[in-house]
């Protein structure tokens, strides 16, 4: 089932206007499009994505490589160049497969609409952590004074959903790393939210990670911290945590180590093909565990 265009979609917030009374100008060229010199575009600065897959972005180039580059990006002109509204990841892409001339779609808009229409993009697409999501609500509200009811109309989501996106920005910054990357979830971020101690919250989140705690594991610990760490503590060896901690700093990643009677599994996460590589490295040939 397809699913439903969110907010008022790209084509409500930079129509065609050709032929309006609006002063819009677009370059005339056949089809809406014309193509440019890679190096005379810019990214946006206000491209609410602080990561991109690596997986995703190398079978993008190989793509790229034997196809071209369908999809047109979406540029405004800016000083003698132009800067990116829609499409980092095709330009980036585009760079790497080692292209001279990209396929462009040139309009005129602002600050505050090139951050709306990248925001959009990405919330249509799903592509942005949650963590990108509020900082890029953040910018509409206080560099472009948007309220949180014309973000939430911009984006289609409720206001509520907007706010509490919007409060994860109040957590320490390592928090919030987690959230990006993914080893902490949303329901795990909203508890940690109700500690009002800067260093409970980093402190808890670092268990999450290192015990795999689950959110409704942390909503019960921060109801009641004291008698759920004593069941915890008590159900893992003190040797056990220890050495999961110090294999977590020695792969530069998430570990668990489950273990009953002297038996057990340990389990390493790793987030991409090079990842993986890496940590299989650090076995081969890295510094050994202190």
């Amino acid at each position: 089932m397809a699913r439903k265009a969110l907010g008022r979609g790209l084509e409500a917030l930079i129509p065609d206007r050709v032929g309006d009374t609006e002063d819009v100008s677009i370059i005339p060229v056949a089809g809406g499009e014309m193509k440019i010199r890679l190096d005379e575009v810019m990214p946006n600065p206000f491209q609410p994505r602080s990561w991109f897959a690596p997986e995703a972005m190398k079978e993008m180039v190989e793509s790229i490589k034997e196809m071209g580059l369908v999809q047109p990006i979406l540029v405004r002109p800016h000083e003698d160049k132009y800067q990116i509204v829609v499409g980092e990841r095709r330009f980036r892409a585009a760079r790497e497969a080692g292209l001279k001339m990209i396929p462009a779609v040139i309009r005129e808009v602002d600050e505050r609409e090139m951050l709306e229409i990248a925001l959009v993009e990405n919330v249509q697409r799903e592509d942005l952590n949650p963590v990108d999501e509020a900082e890029a609500y953040r910018v509409l509200n206080e560099q472009f004074g948007m309220t949180q009811a014309q973000i939430a109309d911009r984006v289609g989501k409720n206001r509520s959903t907007v706010a509490n996106a919007m409060r994860l920005l109040g957590l320490p910054e390592e928090v919030r790393r987690s959230v990006s990357r993914g080893t902490l979830l949303m329901g795990h971020a909203r508890a940690l939210l109700t500690l009002k101690s800067a260093s409970r919250q980093k402190s808890l989140a670092r268990e999450i990670e290192t015990r795999s705690l689950s959110v409704r594991e942390v909503e019960r610990r921060v109801r009641d911290p004291k008698s759920d760490k004593r069941r915890l503590d008590e159900a893992r060896s003190p040797e056990i945590v220890d050495l999961e901690e110090r294999m977590q700093r020695w792969l530069g990643t998430k570990v668990r180590i489950q273990e009953k009677s002297g038996r057990g599994r340990v389990s390493i996460e790793f987030y991409s093909q090079d990842d993986l590589g890496r940590v299989v490295e650090v076995f081969r040939s890295g510094p050994k565990l202190a």
